[in-house]
């Protein structure tokens, strides 16, 4: 009879310290973060590295600045906003959606650049744009920076009368023109790079675009209102660390922000 009930004891202490740790892991819920779609290519590489150094799983909802925050605005449950204005960030906080006590901080200051797929049309692509045939693809300047910035741009170069076709976000425009259905573009700086290093970009057919010739792309992030305020904050500083600045270098953004 001794025999018999000892194996009942193990089994019943091995319940009791396996159960616990299930339930522990079920229960840890991903950072939701919404991100401009101009720092998404960083912001995949540097989730990656952050989930592999042992932080928390991160789903990162990609689209313009001013999409995004509206669905902020209307209850989308995100737990870090990174905006590609330093604008919307401080409305956040302003309007009380950020996390009490919580100010907006810069990561990094974005950059535009000019690209014409198979032109060389380095050094000065922009001046390039004026001579194709067809209709330029920039971001919608009511919703994305990027599009303020290539509005901008065009009007310093005095090329008013070029037609555009608008993107719902720079993303989006840089697909217009890697697709074909734009001869070339305003786009992001950070796509250019994730593209040629996969081989779908040449570095002669784009240039950097003078940032005098635009408002500052100088981009904000904010912790919102939520229940993962400190998974928040720790992917934060994660963001603002020297690992992460390594990474937004490699894609062109100029870190720390207030660099040239």
């Amino acid at each position: 009879m001794r025999r018999c009930a000892q194996p009942l004891v193990r089994l019943f202490v091995i319940v009791l310290v396996a159960g616990p740790a299930v339930t522990l892991a079920a229960d840890r819920a991903p950072l939701r973060i919404a991100v401009a779609a101009s720092a998404a290519p960083a912001l995949r590489l540097i989730a990656s590295q952050y989930e592999a150094s042992g932080g928390d799983n991160v789903v990162l909802a990609v689209g313009s600045t001013g999409s995004l925050y509206t669905q902020i605005v209307n209850g989308a449950p995100f737990d870090l906003y990174l905006a590609a204005d330093m604008a919307r960030p401080v409305r956040a906080v302003k309007e009380r959606r950020a996390a009490p006590g919580i100010h907006a901080v810069a990561y990094a200051r974005g950059v535009l650049a000019a690209w014409i797929p198979d032109s060389r049309c380095r050094p000065d692509c922009m001046a390039a744009l004026d001579t194709l045939d067809g209709r330029l693809a920039i971001a919608d300047p009511v919703l994305a920076p990027y599009g303020v910035a290539a509005v901008a741009c065009l009007h310093a170069r005095n090329f008013n009368n070029r037609p555009t076709v608008v993107a719902p976000n720079v993303g989006v425009a840089f697909q217009y023109v890697a697709s074909g259905n734009a001869p070339g573009g305003l786009v992001a700086l950070s796509q250019l790079r994730l593209g040629e290093e996969a081989g779908r970009v040449k570095r002669a057919d784009y240039s950097m675009v003078a940032p005098d010739c635009h408002p500052s792309l100088l981009q904000g992030a904010v912790v919102l209102r939520g229940p993962h305020r400190k998974a928040a904050e720790s992917f934060l500083h994660y963001l603002l660390g020297p690992v992460s600045r390594k990474v937004f270098t490699r894609f062109g953004f100029r870190v720390p922000p207030d660099s040239p």
